[in-house]
């Protein structure tokens, strides 16, 4: 079992659990780690650079406290430090927030996550 720490980040000042990721081993960026989230939902930009076609994914109609979105949800290759697993991200071109999120399905299904917001840090551990 590996354990990963990644300190909060600053967005908009306030310090939240970022954490640096990278897409098909192209793409990297920075995603919010939202255990209030079901699915991992990315701004289109992200798929624009990886070459994905949005629309042509499972089509998803997502609710949360803005209201309701469609998302198209597509299968990537995400890494974190040295984990790399599949996982279904939707993308949508209505995301309200200027996030990455990384939700329950897949994400959380590979990780434990704990949060320590007193110390500012966000802990990954691998469940094997």
């Amino acid at each position: 079992m590996k354990v990963y720490e990644f300190p909060y980040r600053v967005h908009r000042g306030i310090f939240l659990p970022l954490i640096p990721i990278t897409l098909e081993e192209r793409q990297s960026t920075y995603a919010l780690v939202d255990s209030g989230a079901t699915v991992s939902l990315f701004e289109p930009w992200v798929a624009e650079r990886l070459g994905i076609d949005i629309e042509l994914g499972r089509r998803r109609s997502l609710e949360g406290i803005g209201g309701r979105i469609l998302a198209y949800e597509h299968n990537v290759r995400l890494r974190i430090a040295d984990i790399e697993f599949p996982c279904k991200i939707a993308f949508s071109r209505e995301l309200r927030v200027s996030l990455n999120l990384l939700g329950q399905e897949n994400f959380f299904d590979r990780l434990i996550v704990t949060f320590d917001k007193q110390r500012k840090i966000v802990r990954l551990r691998t469940r094997k």
